[in-house]
């Protein structure tokens, strides 16, 4: 089994691969455009789970079997007749007069609300309700469709956000060129979806400054990447060169973590795209840091406000030391993994980075 190096120690490649699959998966989460996307799909979920009625299920069993295949025969063809009438593309002839096409339409096409049919029927004393039931399919048909596009949606979503942050950590430096690629895959199934810079002039949600003008963000991403690969003019050194005190070690992370937190501020400031410019920050945040052989951090909902205060009044140091926090609690996480994965004994905590 191969190791890598990360951090001050070597770890297997599956162990590696596991905590950033894991990590991935919490990391797309932490996507406000995401959430959302996740949001709306449960308020869907919650809408059509009202509309379904265990007691007429319940009822519908106890009757005849041929009875009960009559008002499930009668369901489908309302939902049938509510696909027509919204337009759907059913098949080159419609007919409606005829129960077995309904029914082969039916299996062909929404064989997946069939478990669905026995909650919307409609009983008053009793007796099936043609009427309200067929008001009550229209109304599922409707909120059925939508959950169905709100849960491609959020898993598209979902899917792209790991799926750039896979590419982004497959490239060996930054440069415009694959900037506006890992934006592209994050975008790629919204509406407004656009490759390249923005053509607009744009504007961060609530914030007291302007962003880059559409016109100088090229070279405001050319400045700013080669400011990045210089150090904004500071001498980076090693923090995990042999020989130096834990003191200077802790140092050099924090000057880490400080250059990220310039990087990431100046890049959310330029806002160089008209979408995805969180996600896609974020993403070269992590990306930087596994790069480095640090752990990946989490900016979560409940950091939100502070996040974003942090970048409008270019806080490196705040944002900084929060990275900082942030690395050293996820190294912790991991180095316990590791002690319980490897049996590593009490007397070799010293060795591993950020236990003290």
């Amino acid at each position: 089994m191969s190791n890598i190096k990360f951090g001050e120690f070597e770890i297997s490649q599956d162990f590696f691969d596991q905590k950033i699959a894991t990590f991935a998966e919490s990391f797309s989460y932490t996507s406000l455009s995401c959430e959302q996307a996740f949001k709306e799909l449960k308020e869907c979920e919650n809408e059509l789970d009202k509309l379904l009625s265990e007691d007429a299920k319940n009822y519908l069993e106890t009757l005849q079997e041929e009875k009960k295949k009559q008002i499930l025969a009668k369901v489908r063809f309302f939902i049938i007749y509510s696909a027509d009438y919204s337009g759907m593309k059913l098949a080159e002839t419609v007919n409606l007069n005829s129960q077995e096409w309904v029914d082969n339409i039916f299996k062909e096409k929404f064989s997946e609300m069939n478990s669905y049919l026995p909650y919307i029927v409609i009983f008053n004393e009793n007796n099936f309700d043609e009427k309200e039931t067929y008001r009550k399919v229209i109304n599922f048909f409707r909120l059925y469709n939508l959950r169905k596009v709100a849960y491609q949606k959020a898993q598209n979503m979902k899917k792209n956000h790991i799926d750039a942050f896979y590419y982004a950590l497959e490239l060996d430096e930054l440069n415009q060129q694959n900037i506006i690629e890992l934006n592209a895959e994050v975008t790629k199934d919204q509406e407004d979806h656009e490759i390249g810079y923005k053509k607009v002039n744009n504007i961060i949600q609530g914030a007291t400054f302007a962003t880059t003008e559409k016109e100088k963000v090229p070279q405001a991403i050319e400045q700013l990447l080669y400011s990045y690969k210089n150090d904004f003019g500071k001498t980076q050194k090693n923090y995990l060169e042999e020989g130096i005190t834990v003191e200077e070690k802790d140092q050099r992370l924090l000057d880490i973590c400080l250059k990220e937190a310039r990087f990431h501020i100046e890049f959310e400031r330029i806002h160089p795209f008209t979408d995805g410019n969180g996600r896609t920050g974020r993403i070269i945040l992590n990306r930087n840091l596994i790069k480095q052989g640090i752990t990946p951090i989490l900016i979560t909902t409940a950091m939100y406000n502070i996040y974003t205060k942090f970048i409008a009044d270019r806080d490196y140091e705040g944002f900084g030391n929060q990275i900082y926090i942030s690395v050293s609690q996820e190294m912790a996480k991991w180095v316990s993994e590791l002690r319980k994965t490897y049996n590593i004994g009490a007397e070799s905590v010293g060795k591993l980075p950020f236990i003290k």
